[in-house]
């Protein structure tokens, strides 16, 4: 008897450019099913395929990063454990398709990123920039309710009053991180950063944008290598 086995394949929506830079960075939001399962199956099979192209490989396993989102609810020291274990668990479950990955592997994970000396300057400006520059500002309040939207559809629910705008707080704390560890990665690690969506509309800001009270952040998010992929379903008959 037949079965049908539904698998992904992963293309590349922003063009081949990557192909120049020899280091792809994964970024791993952990929880989110972009990342799990056949579709992470299928990021492997991609740099696979792609190898003669591809050095390093980073996963990026941004857990840490996750505790804004359980932070609304819960206390600071709960919700980073939260994120934590969320990692841990991401980790063990693929392990074996990790270890699949022909070119050289690197993983790290949020609180890393956190603990460089750099991290702090680069967090400093971003915040600088969500103050004083009201264009940068408005992106990342776009970007938080558009985050917000999303969660609400995902689980059915429209939040209203201190829930909602707590919710928007811990979108904004969330965004303004990601942002800075990006801009400290384009300076220290750069490389071709692969994500199965739509660039943030606050860091597509930097693209065209240098506000003068941000000299870091000009001279690394503006020139950020972001690569859009997208994941088409294929049918496969299996015997």
């Amino acid at each position: 008897m037949s079965r049908l086995s539904n698998v992904y394949t992963l293309k590349m929506k922003s063009g081949a450019d990557w192909r120049e830079i020899r280091t792809v960075r994964l970024l791993i939001s952990v929880g989110s099913p972009q990342h799990v399962g056949e579709k992470f199956a299928a990021t492997v099979d991609w740099i696979n395929r792609n190898s003669d192209a591809i050095d390093n490989v980073i996963i990026s396993v941004n857990d840490d990063l996750q505790r804004h989102n359980f932070a609304a609810n819960e206390n600071h020291v709960e919700a980073t454990i939260q994120a934590r274990m969320l990692g841990q668990e991401w980790m063990a479950a693929h392990a074996e398709a990790i270890r699949q990955i022909k070119p050289k592997v690197e993983i790290v994970r949020w609180k890393d990123y956190m603990s460089e000396p750099e991290y702090r300057a680069f967090k400093a400006e971003i915040d600088i920039a969500y103050a004083e520059v009201p264009e940068f500002r408005n992106a990342v309040h776009a970007d938080a309710k558009a985050f917000l939207g999303r969660q609400e559809r995902k689980h059915m629910i429209a939040y209203t009053g201190e829930a909602k705008a707590s919710l928007l707080v811990a979108g904004q704390a969330y965004i303004l991180e990601e942002l800075a560890v990006f801009a400290m990665l384009v300076k220290n690690k750069p490389a071709a950063e692969v994500y199965p969506g739509s660039n943030l509309l606050s860091a597509d800001y930097w693209v065209n944008n240098q506000p003068p009270q941000c000299p870091r952040i000009n001279e690394t998010l503006g020139h950020r290598r972001y690569f859009r992929c997208d994941f088409s379903k294929l049918h496969t008959v299996e015997a």
